[in-house]
């Protein structure tokens, strides 16, 4: 199912003039794919190299790139888009939101891989807190856009050596479906591995926005009865309303990426990806400091208890970048 998936929605992609891998074979019997081969430079790679040699603009620069495919890929990748072809579910709805990204936090990071077991009371908030999250930023009226669900740095590709739009290609579209536009945003301005400085998440997320009014005036510039025009700057459709639906899928996404970290470390054994667990965490608590969310005090303990356990258990510290 994962690999035809894959087909189906690299195929569709690639036809709507995304770049991504192109796909020579597909054997549905065996689920084999022969694909293009885009060398071996991610985004990671470039990102990391840049903030060693403090590149700001350099770095800037290319996420402005990315930030371009980006709104390019949501919108056009919904056009045409047969959720039939999705194989973790059509769209990003409560269910979900609520079970793979919230409930996978607590299952996977905080009792399987730290081995905490918060008090039942505290666990049964938590969830509650997150349910009345999940169910602003999953509703249907956001499913109108083409959502990658892991739009980070090392599922994109560079090719070249200049750097531009040209140069990027998005891998791993597999568990693509319709869902909120600002959730690959997240994703990527709060990937634990590149830890961006905050101020130019700032400057990115405005970058977006700005972008985004560009590319869909009007009523289109958000979902289906929260146009641009509507509720000023506050309300539905407003900068100020899309920071808040930010902030929000910043969360969840968040507690989802931990969450993955802490399974495949712990449960599948790959510890390459255990040591981005404490930036994920990092990311979670300044993330819960924003006034959207300054309410959630059940995920705000555990997530704090989370994060005491890393730094107990590994020596890693909870200090990270403050730019």
């Amino acid at each position: 199912m994962e690999a035809r998936a894959f087909f189906h929605i690299g195929t569709h992609l690639r036809r709507q003039g995304i770049p991504v891998p192109e796909i020579f074979e597909f054997d549905p019997d065996s689920g084999l794919l022969i694909v293009e081969d885009l060398g071996g430079l991610h985004l990671y790679d470039f990102a990391i190299d840049a903030l060693k040699r403090r590149d700001h603009e350099g770095l800037a620069r290319q996420y402005r790139a990315v930030l371009d495919l980006l709104i390019d890929m949501q919108i056009l990748g919904a056009e045409g888009f047969d959720t039939g072809w999705c194989w973790q579910g059509p769209s990003y709805d409560v269910p979900l939101c609520i079970e793979k990204e919230a409930g996978y936090f607590i299952d996977a990071l905080v009792k399987t891989c730290l081995g905490l077991r918060p008090d039942e009371a505290l666990e049964s908030v938590f969830m509650e807190e997150a349910r009345v999250v999940c169910s602003q930023v999953a509703s249907e009226q956001y499913a109108i856009y083409f959502l990658h669900r892991d739009f980070q740095s090392r599922n994109l590709m560079l090719r070249g050596n200049e750097g531009g739009r040209a140069s990027i290609c998005v891998i791993d579209f597999q568990a693509g479906r319709l869902g909120p536009p600002l959730y690959d945003l997240a994703s990527l301005l709060h990937d634990p591995y590149v830890e961006l400085p905050w101020s130019l998440r700032e400057e990115l997320l405005d970058y977006y926005l700005i972008q985004v009014y560009k590319h869909l005036p009007g009523q289109r510039s958000c979902p289906e009865g929260h146009g641009r025009a509507t509720g000023g700057e506050k309300g539905p459709g407003g900068r100020a309303f899309h920071r808040d639906l930010f902030w929000m899928l910043s969360l969840m996404r968040l507690l989802q990426a931990a969450g993955a970290y802490g399974y495949l470390s712990a449960v599948m054994g790959r510890q390459f990806f255990r040591p981005f667990i404490a930036p994920a965490l990092r990311g979670l608590k300044r993330v819960l400091g924003q006034p959207r969310l300054a309410g959630l005090q059940a995920i705000s303990e555990i997530v704090e208890m989370a994060e005491e356990a890393v730094t107990a258990i590994e020596g890693i510290s909870a200090r990270g970048p403050s730019l």
